[in-house]
């Protein structure tokens, strides 16, 4: 035996010596591995954190009978788009001034909409001041004329303060770096039809009110009277409605958070 180790003397010792380096090279890994992660951690539990806070305060706005679809505040959208809308085509009612400046405070500003997306009464700022007054005067007699052979000009949308808050809201989540990239796809796709409920379908609305109303106006018996919370049903029933993404998004969120998971 021993001749037979002296005789082999060599291979042995180098196959220690490869083993010692392979044992030593798998330590080192395993120590750098533990070290980075020691690092790493700090930065890990900040991101954490960060993506804690806001996931638990979307999800709070997502949970049933919360108040999701009432602050994209389509019903006030709705109303406020019915008298500004009339205005704009020359009509006016009791008490207007009154009740034109209340609906104008809670106003934001308002979108384009339409085939051509391009308004007629906004004109690029030139050189020399021109009389607005006059302006809108003629392109809102323009409206006019156009509406009573049957063609609805609608190429705006009028936006509350309250709906444009909550959007911008939405808008910061769906675009901020910590937000998981699933649950920000969700949420731009909740945006997505937030739009088409304002550009496509409620501009519908409005045209198939506005022919009704001037129709009924003909008759020589004054202006319809009319319920804003009637055209607000009409809109309702056609809308894309946002209760099963809202789901989605909630069950996202409680999945990422491991809500459901049962602690040992």
């Amino acid at each position: 035996m021993i001749e037979l180790i002296s005789e082999n003397i060599g291979w042995i010792k180098d196959g220690f010596t490869i083993l010692f380096t392979l044992t030593g090279t798998i330590l080192a890994i395993l120590t750098y591995r533990r070290a980075r992660h020691t690092v790493l951690q700090p930065i890990r539990n900040e991101v954490i954190k960060k993506q804690s806070e806001l996931l638990s305060d979307l999800l709070s706005m997502c949970q049933p009978g919360s108040k999701f679809e009432s602050s994209v505040d389509y019903v006030n959208l709705v109303r406020v788009n019915l008298y500004l809308q009339l205005k704009e085509f020359g009509y006016l009612f009791n008490d207007h001034k009154k009740k034109i400046e209340m609906i104008s405070n809670a106003v934001s500003g308002w979108t384009p909409v339409g085939e051509s997306m391009i308004l007629r009464d906004v004109e690029v700022v030139g050189a020399f001041k021109k009389d607005k007054k006059e302006s809108d005067s003629s392109y809102g007699k323009y409206k006019y004329d156009e509406a009573q052979i049957g063609n609805i000009i609608i190429d705006k949308v009028f936006l509350t303060k309250e709906h444009s808050i909550f959007i911008h809201k939405i808008d910061i989540l769906a675009n901020d770096p910590f937000m998981p990239k699933s649950i920000q796809l969700s949420l731009q796709d909740l945006l997505k039809d937030i739009n088409k409920n304002l550009r496509d379908i409620l501009p519908e609305i409005l045209i198939e009110f506005i022919h009704e109303f001037i129709d009924k106006a003909k008759t020589g018996e004054g202006y319809p009277n009319f319920e804003s919370a009637g055209i607000y049903n009409n809109f309702n029933h056609v809308r894309v409605h946002h209760k099963e993404k809202i789901h989605q998004v909630m069950m996202e969120i409680r999945n990422y958070l491991k809500i459901d998971d049962t602690w040992e």
